[in-house]
């Protein structure tokens, strides 16, 4: 099969990858035996191969999507989120007791719990997996794929089995390991560096992270019951808990409102500043206020950045927060993100990668 893929988009042209839409294009071909049907959002219930006759990637069976959808033209609760009161309400429930419960076995497929996190679905994690093979191979290769794959192992996600690597693997996961090949690939060797991540979820894009580079330090900044989850997370992973014993991991920053505005200085901010600042996708579903203290005490004074924008921050208020960065980073560029993560915006735009810190005389740290 991947032999199929380098002939079909030339051993790694990234220009020759399909877009999103055209991976999910309906096969014209009956599904393997024994996936007819998805009874069940289990291992055994999806399957993504890819067919040599249409020479284009097709999944079998359950596919991951956000399994609570508040209702529509539902009201805003907080001063911090932009999420519908009841989404908020629910996600924030599951990760406290996630953090602090028996539902820690299982939090990654509850249903409150996907709304927000873990519901990339089994389309896109072959979107990510393909991309990943033909940029960062060596991502993909054992054993550092085992090692990332054990991430898996925390919280029972729903997985999907990927015929071109040969094992099953939660999409989001997946991601996890292209964003960090991205970095890689923008930044160098982030050995060294010290790091911010906004919206660090459960923490599972920093331990693929600290499996790679051995970063000199790492801030989460997230809500409280997001920190605990976090914390309770690095017990599970390697790759954190060696960071930990080794004193490069990690600083729990609440993320709310209040408390970032309270800590942002022109030094930037209570754990800044920093080499590099990542955020997939967490500013977007925050308020004006919430991101401007992250701007005062975070990204304004990053020598780097990695922002994931989703479509919940479109037009003007998009316009303002890239030109809030833009006064400090004058090397700010933009792109469409690629694969996209969904449909178009209503309003026709699209989700975006915004970058800076990236040219020539920004290489990390040397190491001593």
């Amino acid at each position: 099969a991947l032999a199929q893929l380098r002939s079909k988009w030339g051993g790694g042209d990234v220009g020759d990858v399909p877009d999103h839409s055209t991976w999910q294009a309906p096969m014209p071909v009956p599904p393997p035996p024994g996936f007819e049907r998805a009874p069940a959002p289990d291992i055994h219930s999806c399957r993504c191969t890819f067919n040599a006759t249409v020479k284009s990637p097709v999944c079998f069976g359950w596919n991951q999507e956000a399994a609570y959808l508040p209702p529509l033209d539902e009201a805003i609760c907080s001063q911090s989120w932009t999420l519908a009161c009841s989404a908020e309400k629910y996600y924030l429930e599951a990760a406290a007791e996630a953090a602090d419960g028996p539902l820690f076995g299982r939090f990654k497929r509850d249903r409150r719990y996907n709304y927000v996190l873990e519901h990339v679905s089994a389309e896109s994690g072959m979107d990510y997996l393909m991309i990943t093979f033909l940029r960062y191979k060596d991502l993909v290769e054992p054993p550092r794929l085992q090692r990332f794959i054990a991430n898996d192992l925390v919280g029972s996600p729903v997985k999907c089995f990927y015929d071109p690597i040969g094992m099953a693997v939660s999409p989001t996961t997946i991601r996890y390991i292209k964003v960090a090949g991205d970095l890689r690939k923008l930044f160098g060797d982030m050995s060294g560096m010290r790091v911010a991540e906004i919206g660090a979820g459960y923490g599972g894009q920093s331990s693929v992270l600290f499996d790679m580079f051995a970063i000199s330090w790492y801030d989460y900044y997230d809500v409280p019951q997001a920190l605990r989850l976090i914390k309770r997370y690095a017990h599970h992973s390697d790759a954190l808990s060696t960071a930990q014993r080794e004193g490069r991991c990690c600083g729990y920053q609440d993320g709310t409102q209040d408390l970032i505005q309270a800590s942002a200085s022109p030094a930037g901010g209570s754990g800044g500043p920093y080499d590099l600042v990542i955020s997939q996708y967490a500013l977007t579903e925050l308020t004006d206020a919430t991101i401007l203290g992250y701007y005062t005490a975070v990204l304004k004074t990053a020598r780097r950045g990695q922002l994931l924008i989703s479509c919940a921050l479109i037009g003007e208020r998009r316009k303002w927060l890239m030109d809030l960065v833009a006064q400090d980073h004058p090397d700010l560029s933009y792109a469409d993100e690629y694969p996209k993560t969904g449909k178009q915006c209503a309003s026709g735009e699209n989700g975006i990668e915004v970058i800076w810190g990236h040219g020539p005389g920004n290489q990390a740290p040397q190491v001593k």
